[in-house]
């Protein structure tokens, strides 16, 4: 996964747009976009449209519509996660039952081991 920045795509636009003959940077930088190869963040999309005058937006309109925000790319921090799971997701009852260690590796378990829960969301 690459993050790409405001100037590097004002640069490919600016430098390699006009020298291109058939769209190859256009349809490379695309696919790998929508791929998730190369990952454009909403706050440089926002940019790419006030920058140059908006040169890479103009050139590369599909970089509006692939944004990320970070929220999709930064996991919860583990203290937030702690009290979403105490206060939310715990039954009472069931957690009593519990010692307070094997409470804490079960909830662990749950959030550093994504391929023994696969159906849950993050």
């Amino acid at each position: 996964m690459i993050l790409i920045d405001t100037s590097s795509l004002v640069a490919l636009a600016r430098y390699y747009g006009p020298l291109q003959q058939e769209n190859c940077i256009y349809n490379l930088l695309k696919a790998k976009i929508e791929s998730g190869e190369i990952i454009v963040l909403d706050a440089v999309a926002s940019e790419c449209s006030t920058v140059s005058k908006g040169l890479a937006t103009h050139s590369f309109p599909f970089i509006e519509k692939a944004k990320k925000t970070t929220d999709d790319l930064i996991p919860i921090k583990p203290s937030k996660f702690d009290r979403m799971v105490n206060n939310n997701f715990c039954k009472g009852a069931l957690r009593n039952v519990l010692i307070d260690e094997e409470f804490v590796s079960r909830k662990n378990e749950f959030h550093y081991c994504p391929k023994k829960f696969p159906n849950r969301s993050n």
